[in-house]
């Protein structure tokens, strides 16, 4: 049962692999995630971006940016304290990139509108051009959106993005 710490993140880019956000918390803190739960949402008025290179993955890596008319699919994950911390840890928030203040207004696929932490690249980090994911980086979130359904839309623009050659 989730305890009063809980905390809700949406989840568009690598942290949509469950399997890879255990990953990298073993790897780092030698500890898993707690994710009581997870559910698709939309993120309206905002768009799926190339527009950050990230040191660690060698190449681009997700960012979400404010597009109006646009929707940004993803997911809602529900997590603990520590779990939430430790994907502060691994956004390198609030440097790399910054949930903000507060969180923004998703709609999950129940449509009631909830509030969740939304990660995004930092101003001074941006890149004035597309940097193209690694196809390993683009294969977790082309596999958990098709694992969760998402729309046939957006699996067709995963699948037509372009990744580093050779990657």
């Amino acid at each position: 049962m989730p305890s009063t710490d809980t905390h809700q993140v949406f989840a568009y880019g690598s942290n949509m692999d469950l399997t890879d956000l255990k990953r990298w918390m073993l790897e780092h803190l030698n500890t898993e995630p707690t994710v009581y739960s997870w559910e698709t949402a939309l993120l309206k008025d905002y768009t799926l971006g190339w527009n950050y290179r990230s040191l660690a993955r060698g190449a681009g890596a997700a960012n979400a940016i404010a597009c109006p008319n646009k929707t940004l699919p993803g997911l809602i994950l529900s997590v603990d304290g520590a779990t939430f911390e430790a994907i502060d840890q691994k956004e390198g928030h609030p440097h790399r990139y910054s949930r903000g203040s507060a969180p923004l207004q998703v709609e999950p696929t129940n449509n009631k509108t909830t509030a969740a932490w939304v990660y995004r690249v930092t101003p001074a980090l941006l890149q004035d051009h597309s940097v193209w994911p690694t196809d390993a980086y683009l294969n977790l979130i082309k596999r958990a959106a098709q694992e969760h359904s998402f729309p046939s839309w957006y699996l067709e623009e995963l699948n037509t993005t372009p990744t580093l050659a050779g990657s």
